[in-house]
């Protein structure tokens, strides 16, 4: 046999062992994977979409949450649900005015609060909104410690239960909400996920997210403070009392919202405005402390809004630096990273999938 035709059958038992062995290891396949091409899932990669456009910026999807994060929706909501339906129970058993009126008042309104710390803080990955979440839970657990430990009839069994449920779920909700907020703080997946890898970035986003949450909480000190005015009732407040409640809730209310947007949509004008009425926002809490120190007051009431201004003052003066921080970063491309329009994000998910 010559050199040429031997080299022919070389190759052809050659080939015949290659494909041999093609088959043979297709047949040690499963079937699932010799009827489709392999996908990003059975390489371990998973496609579970977990985040997604709203008008509050990039959010994080229900399939994305972890058992803790789960828990901490759950059962704080659960918690804030029974402390707001004690409230009204309270309320409806209650004649206006009083010590015992404006404290269901005051766990009603920070209920409401924990709601939108609890949501945003998780869906949005907010460390400082879950720290406010927390904070909400230490004041909570305060007022009806107070409220409990002044004029409480032994026999007045409604205000131990309110005390026991309060720092049950108070203390588990904040112990669950520190945790988190610590690994939301050291992780920043969000922010990641939103702005990428570029730290400076990450450090404009971290002020900008700070500063939102810092207009809320700041919002919620300062409402307090208004509802401590209604220690006498609704029908016995004095004329001072009344433009408190009637034009300086409405007033710090606005303020909040225009604080908001000069951060939102960058906006130059609003950002003046807000500052330019910040001092308003500061006489008015400087007013409720006179107030309270012309009547001599000495109740618990007086108490809690003497500590509600002093913390106003700290947060508001606060909010103020870090709204200026914001400031110097308006036209850097942070607004078209963190509030994307929903249809473009949706556009830009969609091509790489593709």
């Amino acid at each position: 046999m010559t050199a040429g035709c031997r080299r022919f059958v070389m190759d052809g038992l050659r080939g015949s062992q290659i494909r041999f062995s093609e088959a043979q290891q297709q047949q040690q396949q499963p079937e699932w994977v010799r009827e489709r091409p392999i996908t990003f899932e059975d390489l371990g990669i998973p496609r579970t979409q977990t985040i997604r456009p709203s008008m509050f910026g990039n959010i994080r999807t229900c399939q994305s949450l972890r058992f803790l994060e789960w828990v901490l929706v759950i059962g704080g909501l659960l918690s804030v649900f029974i402390t707001i339906g004690l409230g009204v129970y309270r309320l409806s058993t209650l004649t206006e005015g009083g010590t015992e009126y404006v404290f269901a008042l005051l766990l009603i309104f920070h209920s409401g609060f924990c709601i939108i710390y609890i949501l945003d803080g998780v869906f949005r990955e907010q460390a400082f909104e879950i720290l406010a979440l927390v904070a909400s839970c230490v004041i909570l657990i305060i007022y009806v410690v107070i409220n409990f430990t002044t004029n409480t009839p032994p026999t007045n069994i409604f205000k131990l239960v309110r005390l026991i449920v309060t720092l049950v779920l108070g203390v588990g909700v904040g112990v669950v909400g520190s945790v988190l907020s610590y690994e939301y703080w050291r992780s920043k997946n969000l922010i990641f996920r939103t702005v990428g890898a570029d730290a400076a970035i990450q450090a404009l986003c971290s002020t900008l997210f700070t500063t939102t949450t810092l207009i809320l909480f700041d919002a919620q000190i300062v409402g307090s403070v208004v509802i401590l005015a209604l220690h006498h009732g609704i029908k016995q407040l004095i004329m001072e009392e009344i433009l408190t409640i009637t034009i300086g809730g409405p007033f710090l209310l606005a303020w909040a919202v225009i604080a908001y947007l000069a951060v939102r949509v960058e906006s130059k004008y609003f950002f003046s405005v807000a500052l330019l009425l910040s001092p308003c926002h500061i006489a008015f809490v400087l007013l409720a402390i006179i107030q309270t120190a012309l009547h001599h007051e000495t109740s618990p009431i007086a108490d809690c809004r003497y500590a509600a201004s002093v913390g106003s003052l700290v947060v508001h003066t606060l909010l103020i630096v870090y709204m200026v921080r914001c400031r110097k970063n308006f036209g850097l491309g942070l607004k078209e990273k963190v509030y994307p329009r929903q249809s473009s994000a949706s556009e830009g998910t969609s091509n790489l999938v593709q």
